[in-house]
């Protein structure tokens, strides 16, 4: 996890791989519209002197329900036709209220999500955002890399991960997924060992699980070019559903769904999808949640995902407030 705001803070692009003088990465989703933050670690920081940037940008592309139901319907009939398989629709819940102390908050999502990669990252004039995520992109394990497919969401409930089961929408996203992964894994010349498909769970839902294990001399830079955004955070076929998402979202995902971690630390490159991940302003919090949608989606079913995402982020929110 990383909570210091401490720190000195470089905006470069990905182009030529990972600046080797920072230790931790910021990047967003589209690599061409924004650039990475590269920062390195001085010193924790624990007092409430964040000073938060009055952002209104995203207020009038915080949708309805109406609105993210009648587009998700247009995508599921795009669908139909076969040339896309999955499209991950995002939307932003703007939230009006006054956070004195991001700290707090970062406290906060520590004891209620202990299972997921938690992070506070504020640049002074710049950025504020906080995030939990339980999607691991790229980790570094002595010889070896490790990455996972992941997809589905749905709430626990109170029910053990063994008694939970997923309907064929839910496992065809999940095998998009898989079936990316082992294509160009395996058209790279990379070897790689496939677990089980499981469930997993993070905080107070769940998603279908299983973990890939890279073996062997890999460029990681050129392999993270090419997992990231994979379908999971954009969909399938990758390249044209980024295109497709550039067309219908009316916002810019900034860095939500793109990437973070460290990436030179005596633990290796620990990265992971920028997900359950809120951008914090003066008078407003923007918390950004999506779904997959294939041609078997319901859309009001999507919406009711995104709104299970987001009350991960609520929760935290009025924890703090009360």
């Amino acid at each position: 996890m990383i909570h210091s705001h401490h720190c000195s803070a470089r905006l470069l692009d990905l182009k030529t791989g990972f600046d080797r003088q920072f230790q931790f990465v910021f990047a967003p989703f589209n690599h061409n519209i924004e650039n990475a933050w590269f920062l390195k670690y001085l010193k924790p920081a624990t007092s409430n002197d964040f000073v938060l940037s009055n952002s209104t940008a995203n207020v009038a592309l915080s949708i309805s329900e109406s609105e993210y139901i009648q587009t998700a319907e247009t995508i599921i009939s795009d669908l139909q036709s076969e040339l896309l398989n999955k499209i991950v629709y995002s939307r932003i819940v703007n939230k009006k209220i006054s956070i004195d102390n991001p700290y707090e908050l970062f406290e906060c999502i520590c004891d209620l999500y202990p299972d997921t990669f938690k992070y506070l990252l504020y640049i002074p004039g710049r950025l504020c955002w906080l995030g939990a995520s339980p999607e691991l992109l790229l980790s570094e394990e002595h010889d070896s890399l490790h990455t996972i497919a992941l997809a589905g969401t749905q709430a626990i409930d109170g029910r053990e991960l063994s008694e939970i089961t997923w309907e064929n929408k839910e496992i065809q996203e999940h095998a998009f997924i898989e079936e990316f992964l082992d294509f160009y894994l395996t058209q790279a010349g990379i070897a790689f060992e496939k677990s089980d498909t499981y469930t997993a769970g993070a905080g107070e839902i769940c998603h279908i699980r299983s973990d890939y294990k890279i073996s062997g001399a890999v460029n990681k830079f050129n392999l993270l070019k090419t997992i990231h955004p994979g379908p999971a955070l954009s969909g399938f076929p990758k390249e044209q559903a980024i295109q497709y998402i550039n067309r219908v979202e009316k916002h810019k995902r900034s860095y939500y769904t793109g990437f973070l971690g460290p990436i030179h630390s005596d633990t290796g490159l620990q990265l992971y999808a920028n997900l359950r991940c809120m951008s914090i302003h003066e008078n407003e919090v923007n918390i950004y949640v999506g779904g997959g949608i294939t041609k078997d989606s319901i859309a009001s079913k999507e919406w009711h995902e995104t709104e299970m995402k987001a009350k991960t982020m609520i929760d935290i929110l009025e924890a703090v407030k009360t």
